[in-house]
């Protein structure tokens, strides 16, 4: 007898904690429904930013004045985070900032944004003749960086066209791994306006959207 009181103790424990665990996941997807696209303010912002610099290389390098390039970049990603801890302090007025799906999607374009940081960077690193990473394949590495960011955010948001733009930056990446020439700065400019500018007023156009029809049912 005793042992049946055990067992149905064990069993009514685990019936239990399985509540629990389907509550905890239910709670997770009712909050990630909370927001489904991510606004694109901080693609816009950046693509912009990059694309200036990508221009400023072809520039700078056909023009064989490269001295003040690293003061370039160095002020378009002071522009780019500084602007970005503005977007986020403001998008957190509106949005839950504990809504489950943006704390994974943050998490992912806050450590993808600092490693490619420091890859752009590493270009000033160098021993002699020998550069940590070579200049020319910095844009090839952040754009696999970028595809995979790109990949994970659409699977987030359940965003597939977001998603599927993953394969044109890897696409990139390949190309420009094989094309060593000061030419694929500008040809890049124009990538990131097409990859990361235009993506980002589309997301941000259907944010505004969903933002007007969440304030409708609220009234």
């Amino acid at each position: 007898m005793d042992n049946i009181k055990k067992e149905i103790g064990v069993i009514m424990n685990n019936v239990e904690q399985a509540q629990k665990e389907l509550s905890f996941i239910k709670e997770i997807i009712e909050n990630s429904r909370e927001k489904l696209y991510d606004s694109g303010v901080h693609l816009v912002l950046w693509g912009v930013l990059v694309s200036i610099g990508q221009f400023s290389n072809y520039v700078t390098i056909s023009m064989r004045k490269t001295e003040y390039l690293g003061y370039i970049w160095l002020v378009i990603v002071l522009l780019g985070w500084g602007g970005g801890f503005i977007i986020d302090k403001r998008e957190k007025l509106v949005l839950n900032p504990n809504n489950f799906a943006n704390k994974i999607s943050s998490t992912l374009w806050i450590g993808g944004g600092v490693s490619m940081t420091i890859i752009g960077f590493s270009r000033l690193i160098s021993f002699g003749e020998f550069y940590v990473i070579t200049p020319m394949a910095i844009n090839p590495i952040i754009s696999i960086i970028l595809g995979s960011l790109y990949f994970a955010t659409g699977a987030i948001y359940d965003i597939k066209w977001f998603s599927r733009l993953a394969y044109g930056w890897w696409g990139i990446a390949i190309v420009l791994f094989s094309w060593v020439s000061y030419m694929s700065f500008l040809v890049y400019g124009f990538v990131l306006i097409g990859l990361m500018v235009v993506p980002g007023i589309i997301l941000n156009r259907n944010y505004k959207r969903i933002l007007k029809e969440r304030a409708l049912e609220e009234e």
